[in-house]
């Protein structure tokens, strides 16, 4: 059972290396990362290829809105599994994707989250985007992310739970710089978004 990891990326010349270490510092081996850059004016693309030449990362470039590049991401994907983060996230344990895969074996667990947790103000925050897993084939299945540019993840998570139970792991989290009237604009848009 592979795990391919989606990666949205935007001008992150400053944070995606730190990203990329933690994902290919897994304790698990079968990792492959789908990164979909959305034509970055920056070193974005170049640090992600230095990656590509010691690891198995593709790299795609398109127009579009977060929620168009992660669906890209994932139909790109060859991974049974799924795992969504972003490129400012840093996943610290390195048997993160080793839990992922043995909590998604049990076929009730529709979709499994950790935390986020922001480094300066010690925010947890349990939101799906940056630390979200979930079985590829239960993803087709409801549609996957809708193309929006806010709220792509909360909305995804929501239809995932729709079949079957979820997971959160309080004990996995990522590391990542928060937005608090981001992330309140993403709930809000959630509820009107959601149907």
């Amino acid at each position: 059972m592979g795990l391919s990891v989606i990666l949205p990326t935007k001008d992150e010349e400053k944070t995606i290396g730190r990203c990329l270490n933690g994902i290919f510092s897994q304790f698990f081996s079968k990792i492959e990362c789908i990164i979909v850059d959305g034509y970055s004016k920056d070193r974005t693309v170049k640090i992600a290829e230095s990656f590509a030449a010691q690891y198995p990362v593709k790299i795609y470039q398109m127009e579009g809105n977060i929620g168009e590049a992660r669906d890209y991401a994932v139909k790109m994907a060859s991974g049974d599994i799924i795992f969504s983060t972003d490129a400012d996230a840093v996943i610290k344990r390195k048997d993160h994707f080793c839990k992922i895969v043995s909590d998604l074996k049990d076929k009730e667990v529709a979709v499994w989250t950790g935390i986020v947790r922001d480094p300066d103000f010690y925010i947890t925050v349990p939101v799906a985007g940056a630390n979200m897993a979930f079985r590829k084939r239960d993803y087709e299945s409801v549609g996957g992310f809708p193309p929006y540019s806010t709220a792509e993840d909360v909305i995804l998570f929501s239809r995932l739970q729709k079949l079957g139970r979820w997971i959160m792991r309080s004990d996995y989290e990522v590391i990542m710089p928060t937005n608090i009237f981001k992330w309140i604009g993403n709930w809000f848009s959630f509820f009107v978004l959601r149907n």
